[in-house]
């Protein structure tokens, strides 16, 4: 659960600086749309880290150390790095 929870936010930090670098952006008119369902995509998967953050920190208080499904995890894992890779070379390279 430490694993999600650690990914989880990461994800999340990595949400909000693009969110914020994104928004700080100035996009000349025929991308606007392009650019408006970026920034829209990077919210909602802000609040969908922020979601899992919250659920696994209530999971680690209520029974300690939540044993979850291998799958789960490395589901969790392959998505984060998936979505790392499209911020980072997509967005803002």
């Amino acid at each position: 659960m430490k694993t999600i929870l650690a990914t989880a936010q990461i994800c999340s930090a990595a949400s909000l600086f693009t969110f914020l670098a994104l928004s700080a952006m100035t996009v000349a008119p025929p991308a606007k749309g392009w650019f408006n369902s970026m920034l829209a995509t990077v919210a909602i998967m802000l609040v969908v880290w922020l979601a899992l953050v919250f659920w696994t920190r209530e999971k680690l208080k209520v029974s300690g150390e939540t044993v979850v499904s291998l799958r789960f995890k490395q589901g969790v894992m392959v998505g984060a790095a998936i979505y790392l890779f499209l911020i980072f070379f997509c967005v803002l390279g």
